[in-house]
């Protein structure tokens, strides 16, 4: 069957049938690349990645984008507003100047009369006739502030007097005044105590007049310093 049979020359057949195989095989060719041109879009690839580049070169470019783009006021008037931000790296903010020191406190001054509290002790409730009490008279500054005050001998006073206060029998100062001015500092809470002892006679201002024993009885002892004077202590003689 391969033979070639004809009246024809055998080299005629031949070339014939090489045409025939030719033209099949350039027909099968152009099947398949009909085929692959439907499924790729009817576009060869080279061809449609050109076409896409050029589409996405002619796409407008957005605006550049500026951190420094002024913010329209609060009015909408358009107006830039500087916006503050922490301080670039590597930098620090001075520190704040420290506050100023409190102003110092004035000095202390006198002793208001109302700071003072004059207080009346006794050595013991009661002596005998005869004895000598011991006698006190204790100055507290009952304020808030520290202040001077007179503690002058002649302004310090211890009287005794009868237990209705009616009748003045003995003071400290009426035989022994004296002026010495005795200024002293109290800080709050801060007291001065002075005791004397009494010998249990009778006295009057400037020590005239003559002096006699005091009978057993009830009496009281009043504290003073100048013009204030604190509450009485009892004291008994037997």
């Amino acid at each position: 069957m391969l033979q070639p049979v004809g009246p024809l020359p055998e080299s005629v057949y031949w070339r014939r049938r090489a045409v025939a195989i030719a033209v099949g095989v350039g027909i099968l060719l152009a099947g398949v690349w009909g085929v692959t041109a439907l499924a790729g879009g009817g576009q060869d690839p080279a061809v449609r990645t050109a076409a896409n580049q050029g589409a996405e070169a002619a796409k407008p470019s957005p605006p550049p984008t500026s951190s420094t783009e002024p913010t329209p006021g609060p009015s909408g008037s358009g107006t830039a507003t500087p916006t503050s931000g922490p301080p670039p790296s590597g930098t620090t903010e001075p520190a704040p100047p420290p506050p100023p020191p409190p102003p110092p406190p004035p000095p202390p001054g006198p002793c208001a009369d109302q700071a003072m509290k004059l207080t009346a002790e006794v050595g013991q409730p009661e002596y005998r006739v005869g004895q000598r009490p011991e006698l006190r008279l204790v100055v507290a500054n009952t304020g808030q502030v520290a202040c001077y005050r007179d503690l002058d001998a002649g302004l310090r006073e211890i009287v005794v007097t009868s237990v209705d206060g009616g009748t003045r029998l003995w003071s400290s100062n009426d035989c022994y005044a004296s002026n010495s001015p005795n200024s002293r500092l109290l800080q709050p809470g801060e007291s001065q105590m002075f005791k004397v002892a009494w010998a249990g006679r009778t006295s009057a201002p400037g020590c005239a007049g003559k002096r006699t024993a005091v009978q057993a009885g009830d009496y009281q002892v009043v504290p003073k310093l100048g013009a204030l004077q604190g509450q009485p202590t009892p004291l008994r003689l037997t």
